[in-house]
């Protein structure tokens, strides 16, 4: 999630990037919590790549 943010505050500003972390960790705590599965995080490899 960190390295997510940092890209995103980069292209965006800080208010948008953290508004927009914020979502996408609601999304995934309530994918887990309908689905009850379990969250891979992807390497900060991954977003690095991007």
């Amino acid at each position: 999630m960190g390295a997510f943010y940092r890209r995103l505050r980069s292209r965006l500003g800080t208010l948008k990037a953290i508004t927009a972390t914020a979502h996408k960790l609601a999304r995934i705590f309530y994918r887990l919590w309908t689905s009850g599965g379990d969250y891979q995080d992807p390497d900060i490899d991954y977003y690095e790549q991007r």
